[in-house]
């Protein structure tokens, strides 16, 4: 036995000396198997030279060796035509080995690979890493040449927006972009030169060249000035809100094509773009409109987040817009460039409660809204009017949006919500939401045996509210900025008008379009040459009489649009006006 375990830890020991050796040569061999993959790296035998250059990296050892691996396998299989994988090794070395001295080499030629594989827009990001480097990089001045060469020749105004956010600003990149801006102008180039500027003017003002920038761009400017028989619409034309922005569209196309008719100026052009579903997309299609189409009044934004994305730029460009449909209070922080012709959040609610408790005679309460951003500014709003009328707010309930389980069969259920609201005894309930929850909510009110009186806003403003709520909708009281069945002429001629040439009614948002438009043509005739003129003509606009009635666009306490606000209500099914 004793022999026995001689020989087991004899055995024993000559594994762990086997183990230590190999592991010890195996280290070793990491330096000897990167030598022999340079000499296939340098012999074209770039299949081979991956095999080597990975298995360095799998070797474990630290150091500057393993991203310069990684660039060699990229530069191996760029050469093998295999420029996806190129690509992605590239990229590698940016995310995990961005502060490694080969970063730079990674960029560049990741921008080589990308720009084979035809993605010009990634390629110019990359190209743009490097010159964020300095001018101490080798790569430096054919990055210059490079970007120079993608804008001039392959990239959309579109793209070109994208690539200069994908650099964060530095002194540097911000005279090579002013450089090139000045490059695209000399070239007439326009659209692309402003894009730069614009994208300078915002993100690089803290830098000594801005003046630099602001110069050129108002020597643009008065080069390229907006033609003043120009009018741009930018409003959702894809995506969820499409059907919206179909309607401006329609509704602005229908002004327009009445006042060419009637020839009483020169005709008018118009543009129309997608604002899309992004930010980014927004901002790129307002500059088409006013850097290419040189619109002198862009109809639009529809979205108040919107304007906070359009405020800035419409301050360099100078050339207003008026959005018809946006309603939130948020939008006055867009600045002076900024219009609505639209009924705001806070006037329906005004008109609304006064209306509640001066006609109706209304005195206690209850707010149900639901939980979005829409359904707070009203419930704040329509307080503060009912309070300042000496009303008292007797409950304030959030409820959740109206989500339909269709496998279950379930509908909502806001009982608990409807029970909060009987034991507060309100006089009236008002509810900021949709036409979808106000059918769900009106027959648990009624259920629930409470006999107040049921106020909504201009999101019941949906005919499916009369049919589908049925008798316990029967005697509500909503607003709205526009009445189908309004007794005005010149109302009654548009809704006639818009169904003939779109085989459909329109609603307030069209109808708020259709002023807009007409507003913008009105004030075209007196012959304003520039978007700084419009401007100040918009800002003038007072009781201008529209199919939606008095529109004032700078009025009131808060210097917003004041404009005539619908009340309706529902009589043996029938949605009747009663203001």
């Amino acid at each position: 036995m004793r022999v026995i375990r001689i020989l087991l830890a004899l055995v024993c020991s000559s594994f762990l000396t086997i183990a230590f050796l190999h592991t010890f040569a195996y280290a070793e061999s990491a330096e000897e198997t990167f030598k022999r993959a340079e000499k296939l790296y340098s012999g074209k035998n770039y299949s081979l030279a991956i095999k080597d250059y990975e298995q360095v990296i799998a070797s474990g050892v630290e150091g500057e060796i393993i991203p310069l691996s990684y660039v060699r396998i990229g530069m191996c299989n760029y050469h093998l035509g295999e420029f996806a994988l190129s690509a992605d090794g590239f990229d590698r070395i940016l995310i995990e080995y961005g502060f490694s001295k080969y970063a730079d080499d990674a960029a560049f030629f990741s921008a080589k690979a990308y720009f084979a594989l035809g993605d010009y827009p990634t390629s110019a990001a990359r190209l743009l890493r490097v010159i964020y480097t300095g001018s101490d990089s080798r790569y430096y001045d054919r990055a210059v040449d490079g970007l120079t060469n993608l804008t001039e020749t392959a990239l959309t105004a579109e793209e070109l927006s994208w690539v200069l956010d994908t650099v964060e600003p530095r002194e540097a990149v911000g005279k090579v972009l002013l450089s090139l801006a000045e490059k695209e102008a000399d070239k007439e180039r326009y659209n692309l030169a402003m894009i730069i500027l614009y994208d300078l003017s915002e993100r690089y003002s803290a830098y000594s060249f801005i003046s630099n920038v602001e110069s050129l761009i108002e020597q643009l400017r008065k080069t390229f000035a907006p033609l003043a028989n120009r009018l741009g619409v930018l409003v959702p034309l894809s995506g969820d809100y499409e059907v919206y922005g179909r309607q401006v569209a329609n509704a602005v196309t229908l002004a327009v094509e009445e006042y060419n008719a009637q020839k009483i100026g020169p005709e008018v052009e118009l543009y129309i773009m997608d604002s899309g579903s992004d930010a980014e997309n927004t901002k790129t299609s307002y500059q088409t409109l006013v850097d290419i189409d040189r619109t002198i009044a862009v109809i639009g934004p529809m979205f108040t987040d919107e304007a906070a994305v359009l405020g800035e730029l419409t301050k360099t460009s100078k050339v207003p817009m008026l959005s018809p449909t946006a309603g939130s209070a948020t939008f006055l922080t867009g600045g002076e460039y900024l219009f609505r012709c639209a009924m705001t959040n806070r006037l329906q609610s005004q008109v609304l409660a006064k209306y509640a408790f001066d006609r109706l005679h209304l005195r206690r309460y209850a707010i149900m809204y639901p939980a979005t951003d829409y359904g707070s500014e009203l419930r704040d709003e329509f307080k503060n009017a009912i309070e300042k009328l000496g009303g008292k707010i007797v409950a304030e309930i959030e409820y959740p949006l109206a989500v339909y389980d269709t496998k279950e069969h379930k509908i909502p259920d806001y009982t608990g919500q409807v029970k909060k609201v009987k034991y507060a005894h309100p006089d009236a309930i008002f509810i900021p939401g949709g036409y979808d929850e106000i059918i769900l909510l009106a027959p648990q009110i009624a259920y629930s045996h409470i006999s107040a009186t049921i106020l909504g806003a201009n999101g019941w403003d949906e005919p499916r509210v009369a049919r589908m709520g049925a008798k316990y909708v029967e005697g509500v009281y909503f607003t709205s900025a526009f009445f189908r069945d309004t007794q005005n002429p010149q109302a009654q001629q548009f809704v006639a008008d818009y169904n003939k040439k779109y085989g459909d009614d329109p609603d307030y948002i069209g109808a708020q379009a259709y002023d807009s438009a007409k507003i913008l043509l009105a004030i075209l005739t007196k012959g304003v040459t520039s978007g700084e003129e419009m401007k100040n003509m918009l800002a003038k606009v007072s009781n201008f009489e529209g199919i939606t009635g008095r529109i004032t666009l700078r009025g009131g306490e808060d210097n917003d649009c004041v404009k005539d606000v619908t009340i309706l209500t529902i009589k043996e099914g029938t949605i009747l006006q009663v203001n």
